[in-house]
């Protein structure tokens, strides 16, 4: 029997989530729990930077994208952690995103830069916001802990803070944002929780382009609204006063580039679009890097498929990636990108590799700069468990006693680093 596209799979996603009831190079390693840091933490706030799909606190949708029907931010939050959930845009490009995540974290409107956005022909300025740490500078830096694509958007954000944009600069003297200017090393710690750094073959199984997948994506959008927000606003498909659901969504599927175009989320996470992005974003000598690999296949007959403790909405996600193998145009995908969380492969979450010279090593307990810090792979764990959806049963990372206290080892290790 022929399995569902994976494409199928993350519009159940959204489309589950929406109702509230949303619920490495090589073979998988063994996980070994880490070192426990000991020293409390200091006070840099934590920023939670979500990936596709997803949210942050400013949704008013009845569940949380960090804890489900529970919620780890506020909790974490409640004992004492200064930290923030920021929103960025679920279905846009890691350029936007971190032109969002700029303006959440330090306050003002988001300028997603003059040259930018005519070059791809959506409005320059986005949304205001209050800021949760105006004072963010050298000597105020935060941390980034980030879910998915959310990694890649927080590495584009380093590289931008620190050596700018200069077509940027050239494209509006004297009134381009302060996110393109360089030379702002603000940020100390940034981890990753299955990232796709090298890209995810899922975008590559699916067909994405097809006229059926965008009426279905279109549609379930313009339902969801106005409680799921997608953010749309720079591209001018935002919800109009008193536009139906039909009309909106027909907006939606009429004007795709938000979708399928250079600047979107799809063209960001296929290999080819990572490897993209590796090549200008690179880890800097002054930032810490960790990564979180994850994955949960087992062997089947000379194939890898979902396990048993894969989340239902991710298994045809898993069975695609489990049996692709392929080639893009440049990089070839063989059987070491197999093993899978359900939605990113496993070998693409330690770290850029593709088109990147950025080096990666275990972590071992003492975190070094202007590198990776590989955690490790976490067995048994698809790509919603650490963020509170394990299904069907309760689930708590190897080595842990519940998601929460693997967070709370998490902040600790943050909360340890020196500048």
């Amino acid at each position: 029997m022929k399995p569902k596209k994976p494409s199928i799979a993350i519009l159940a996603l959204l489309a589950l989530s929406l109702q509230g009831i949303f619920t490495a190079a090589g073979a998988a390693e063994a996980v070994e729990e880490a070192p426990r840091p000991q020293k409390p933490s200091n006070e840099r706030p934590i920023i939670l930077v979500h990936g596709i799909l997803a949210y942050g606190q400013d949704q008013h949708l009845p569940i949380s994208a960090w804890g489900g029907f529970g919620d780890y931010r506020q909790l974490l939050a409640d004992e004492g952690w200064k930290i923030f959930s920021a929103t960025m845009g679920p279905f846009s490009s890691n350029w936007d995103r971190a032109c969002e995540l700029f303006a959440y974290i330090r306050g003002g409107r988001t300028d997603f830069g003059a040259s930018h956005s005519e070059r791809h022909g959506h409005a320059r300025y986005g949304r205001a916001y209050p800021g949760v740490h105006p004072a963010w500078s050298e000597r105020e830096k935060v941390d980034l802990l980030c879910h998915s694509m959310g990694g890649q958007t927080a590495r584009v954000l380093v590289q931008l803070l620190e050596e700018g944009a200069p077509e940027e600069m050239a494209a509006a003297p004297g009134d381009a944002s302060p996110l393109f200017e360089g030379g702002h090393p603000w940020v100390l710690g940034l981890m990753t929780i299955c990232s796709p750094h090298d890209g995810s073959t899922l975008s590559l199984a699916g067909d994405y382009g097809s006229a059926y997948m965008r009426r279905t994506l279109t549609a379930a959008l313009a339902a969801a609204s106005p409680l799921y927000d997608p953010r749309l606003d720079h591209w001018g498909l935002e919800q109009r006063e008193g536009e139906g659901i039909a009309e909106y969504a027909s907006r939606l599927e009429t004007n795709d580039s938000w979708y399928m175009g250079e600047d979107s989320c799809y063209a960001d996470l296929t290999p080819a679009g990572a490897a993209e992005l590796n090549g200008w974003v690179r880890a800097r000598p002054d930032v810490y890097y960790f990564s979180w690999g994850a994955w949960d296949t087992i062997e089947y007959e000379g194939r890898l498929i979902p396990g048993p403790t894969m989340h239902p909405m991710l298994m045809a996600g898993g069975i695609a990636i489990g049996r692709y193998v392929g080639w893009d145009g440049k990089w070839a995908m063989g059987p070491s990108w197999r093993d899978n969380d359900g939605v990113v492969n496993l070998i693409s979450m330690n770290g850029p590799k593709l088109n990147s010279t950025d080096r990666i090593r275990p972590f071992t307990g003492t975190p070094s700069k202007g590198e990776w810090n590989y955690m490790s792979a976490l067995p048994r764990t698809d790509h919603l468990d650490l963020l509170g959806f394990s299904a069907p049963i309760r689930y708590a990372p190897q080595g842990y006693a519940s998601v929460e206290d693997w967070y709370r080892y998490n902040l600790r290790l943050l909360g340890t680093l020196e500048d």
